[in-house]
């Protein structure tokens, strides 16, 4: 009995140990397949929207960064759709006070 004991915590051990859980391209810092091409404000895996600058999330960032959809307040890294503020910063070269709604300009 010890011996079947031991056997099924030795299985569920080694399984335990090769398990891979997949970690989404969203983790800060991180780079994967999917990331590793990406540049300026685009969506993750995890349906957020980040800044990110050679396949990695900018969580040190804030301010405006564009894409095909127009110029977006980002906060840490990440697009900032809760915003509704007017917020000074550089948009398309031109520095002043911007409205922002829906994190959007």
């Amino acid at each position: 009995m010890k011996k079947t004991k031991k056997l099924v915590l030795a299985l569920f051990a080694a399984l335990c140990i090769t398990s891979v859980v997949p970690v989404a391209a969203a983790v800060p810092g991180t780079v994967t397949a999917e990331a590793a091409t990406q540049n300026g404000v685009c969506k993750s895996s995890d349906g957020s929207w980040y800044y990110y600058k050679n396949g990695v999330i900018q969580t040190n960032y804030t301010g405006f960064q564009k894409n095909s959809n127009g110029w977006w307040y980002i906060s840490k890294g990440k697009v900032s759709f809760g915003t509704n503020s007017v917020i000074k910063g550089t948009v398309n070269g031109t520095t002043g006070w911007w409205y922002v709604k829906g994190g959007k300009v």
